[in-house]
């Protein structure tokens, strides 16, 4: 199918498909695993629909159907994802979102995704297969009622290459109605001889939510300079930020953003349409292409716009990051993705506090939990500070933990305890915990308490 027209296809679709995306198991093809071409129908694949919880028409609500990959996109409707964000309808977001892995120098390559049409995009190739070796387990880590984590396994094999790849894939809501996507990548060498590898995170979306077009969005970063690492985005051009969806991750340096037609100052290939043959051909980011942003530049923070000069129509948008690993023989390393649903940079540091209980006696002990997520791009090594406060902010009790060292996409959970004054007037107040020289320089977060005597 030609891609305009199968993204036509996806924008006339999309509404009708909104409730059932995902509802039934796809026909998977991989012959027993993936080489781009034709193949044959897996019995392991269960596509993992995920969430943030059971309102669609919440703001920031989104929803992914994944394979044991990674992979999800409209180009076969069995993937869809759908996001909500503020002041508009759901819709479904990316044509393809995925990863392509690479050796260039051994001239080895694979997509890593059951899509099949995505598969098809590209001449056979028989220098890697993929095979799923545990197929999606999903739960709800929330209590919500709706799944929104998945586990699978699967394996990279061929000319003495053989990698185990255990994914977590988590799907949570975010401050100012942002939502993520967060995957775990842990890659085992189960051979021994060291392989170092590129893997390229494509994000091709189609955002239509203003008139329908794909063709008008913009793609961008603001990362140069700052502390959030590597990210690119793509958005609405006339509804920034609420539309954006972020990529970011452990990745090194190496990003690019794409407008369909457009050649960077270095040469060709041309950016063409996303879900297109360049990074496949080029066994990994084309030398052009790398840390460029269509309309903008290299190295260099900013925006495309809808239609960058020498833009073809449509003026198709995409983004991409790539992750360098080199492992030993027998060795492990994780790998991060982040996709920000809602925002034009990275979703900041997440802190969450739980209690056991939300009435206590003074003087007795309280219980808490802590979720920390960390997306500062910097490691830091700081304690948290947890305190018993006035409705005005005045600390009657507080506790700091020794120091703890945060990598970049670290999530951490803690449980620890605050001791309540024995003298205190009943009535309602508030356990604040704040850890310094995260995202935002601080995080904290806070749950209501009622003292009794």
């Amino acid at each position: 199918m030609n891609r305009t027209l199968a993204r036509a296809c996806a924008v006339a679709l999309g509404t009708t498909l909104m409730l059932g995306a995902g509802a039934a198991l796809a026909d998977y093809n991989e012959g027993g695993g993936n080489s781009a071409g034709p193949g044959t129908t897996n019995p392991l694949a269960a596509p993992a629909v995920l969430a943030t919880g059971p309102d669609l028409n919440a703001d920031g609500y989104l929803s992914i159907s994944a394979d044991e990959y990674g992979s999800w996109g409209s180009f076969e409707f069995d993937f869809l994802d759908f996001f909500n964000p503020v002041g508009f309808d759901l819709q479904p977001v990316a044509f393809t979102s995925g990863f392509f892995y690479f050796e260039r120098d051994a001239g080895k390559r694979e997509l890593l995704s059951t899509i099949q049409s995505w598969q098809d995009v590209f001449g056979p190739d028989d220098s890697l297969t993929s095979v799923i070796t545990s197929a999606n387990v999903s739960s709800d880590s929330n209590g919500d009622g709706v799944d929104d984590t998945a586990v699978s396994q699967f394996e990279v094999r061929g000319g003495g290459t053989l990698l185990r790849f255990d994914l977590t894939q988590t799907v949570s809501a975010s401050e100012g109605n942002r939502a993520l996507v967060r995957q775990d990548y842990t890659i085992t060498n189960l051979t021994d001889d060291a392989v170092s590898f590129e893997m390229v995170r494509t994000f091709d979306g189609d955002l239509i939510w203003l008139a329908g077009d794909f063709g008008d969005d913009e793609v961008g970063t603001m990362g140069i300079g700052g502390n959030l690492g590597t990210y690119v985005y793509q958005q609405e051009v006339d509804a920034p930020g609420d539309t954006a969806v972020t990529l970011s991750g452990t990745s090194g340096d190496v990003y690019y953003g794409g407008k369909n037609g457009i050649e960077p100052p270095d040469g060709p290939p041309a950016f063409g349409f996303g879900t297109d043959v360049q990074v496949w051909d080029a066994f990994g980011v084309p030398d052009s292409w790398r840390t460029y942003i269509a309309g903008v530049g290299y190295e260099t923070n900013g925006n495309s716009g809808a239609f960058p000069p020498g833009f073809t129509d449509p003026a198709d948008g995409f983004v991409g990051t790539e992750y360098t690993v080199s492992l030993a023989g027998g060795a492990s390393d994780t790998i991060t993705v982040i996709h920000t649903y809602g925002g034009n940079e990275p979703a900041g540091c997440a802190l969450n506090i739980a209690l056991d209980r939300n009435v206590a006696r003074a003087g007795s002990v309280v219980a808490f939990d802590l979720d920390i997520m960390h997306n500062r791009k910097d490691t830091v090594r700081v304690p948290f500070e947890v305190s018993l406060q006035t409705a005005d902010g005045r600390v009657l009790a507080s506790k700091r933990s020794r120091a703890q060292v945060y990598r970049f996409g670290d999530r951490v959970q803690q449980r620890g305890f605050l001791e309540l004054p024995a003298i205190v007037v009943p009535g309602q107040y508030r356990v604040v915990v704040g850890i310094n020289g995260m995202q935002q320089e601080i995080a904290l977060a806070s749950q209501p308490l009622r003292i009794i005597r």
